[in-house]
Order: C-alpha cells, then structure tokens, then sequence
C-alpha cells in the first residue's frame, strides 16, 4: 500500500509542477485524479450537493491560487489539498453558526465502511474481517467527531501519521498520541477478535 502511495504522490507532485509552470492540461489532470477523493471528504462532512459542489469549486480555487506556495517537504499533496478541504468545511460550518443555522452532522462513518466493505486490501480491512465488521461500525458511531476524523484520515483515506498531521494542523507525536489512543479504547470495549493486530497490524501505532 505505501509503494502504491508513493507512486500516487509522485505522479501528483509531477502534475503540480507542471501546473505551476503554467500547464494547463497538467492542472486538468491533477484535477480529473484528486476530485472524487475531495468530493467524499467534504461530502462525509457536508449535508446538500449543491454545498458540496460550492466547497469542491472552493477548494480546487485555492490549490489554484496556492500552487506557488506547495511545499513538497510538508509531505504529499493529497495532504496538502485535503488539508484546505478540512479548511473549507470548518469555514462553511462557522459560517452556518454565524447565521443561526445548525451544525451538521458528519458522515465519516461512512467513509470508514466503505472501507470495511471494500474487497481491496486496504488497512482498515486488515484490522478486521467480515464477520467482525457489524461490532466495529456500532462502535465507530459511538465516537466523537474528532476520533472519526483521525480514523477516517488513517484508514478510510490510507494517509500516514505524518500525512494526517499536516491535514489536521497537528504534531506528528499527537496523531500517534491520539490514533494509539483510539485503537487501545477500541481494543478494551470490543471483542478481542475485532481487534487483532498480528493479523494484519495497526500501522499509526508504530508510525509510518
């Protein structure tokens, strides 16, 4: 999984290169592989298509505008533009408050199993099995916004301890902090079986 990544941010930082050398095909492509992701992130947080079409077209401005100031060190850019998703969605919430309109509830739970139905190998379907699955998704919905967030991040999106952090504003040591955290309290009130690491490991315990 982490080689396919690899390969994944390679190609994409390519295509933002291009991009900011003035390609517009290159911005297109970039475009055509990073919308579907952006679309379920925001849409697991935000009620309406048409909020949710409003924040995609928001977030694909900003990475328009902020393609000088990608900073390939920071780490990949699915990151980075998940990063001004998650900015966006908090703006569209604060901007419902402000005019009285409720907070809405987030969907992550759904991202999450997407990923427990999945057939692909991914890690969250190395962390259970089918027949596991029905007490791990009760239990996801008892979390609170924050865990799910860092879960959804770590396994529904496939991103790494470093990665989440920079998606979420946060330290390396506090997503490990809070991602050990999370799997411990899911080991302690789920059935054993449920949450047997040697089959398959939970890699934000032990880093990247």
């Amino acid at each position: 999984m982490a080689l396919g990544l690899n390969v994944r941010d390679a190609r994409q930082r390519l295509l933002l290169e291009l991009a900011r050398r003035g390609s517009e095909e290159a911005f297109r492509r970039l475009y055509a592989e990073l919308y579907d992701p952006v679309c379920r992130f925001v849409g697991a947080r935000v009620r309406g298509a048409e909020d949710v079409e409003d924040l995609v077209a928001t977030v694909f401005g900003r990475v328009v505008v902020g393609l000088e100031g990608f900073d390939a060190g920071r780490g990949p850019v699915f990151a980075w533009v998940l990063g001004m998703a998650r900015n966006a969605v908090i703006d569209h919430q604060r901007r419902r408050a402000a005019f009285g309109g409720a907070r809405q509830a987030s969907a992550w739970t759904d991202e999450l199993e997407g990923s427990l139905a999945s057939d692909r190998p991914d890690a969250l379907g190395a962390l259970v099995r089918d027949e596991e699955a029905r007490a791990v998704r009760a239990w996801l919905r008892r979390q609170d916004e924050a865990t799910g967030e860092l879960l959804e991040l770590r396994y529904g999106q496939g991103l790494d301890t470093g990665d989440i952090a920079q998606v979420l504003g946060l330290s390396r040591d506090a997503v490990k902090k809070r991602c050990a955290r999370a799997l411990q309290r899911m080991r302690q009130e789920l059935p054993t079986e449920a949450t047997d690491t040697t089959r398959g490991g939970a890699p934000c315990l032990h880093g990247d």
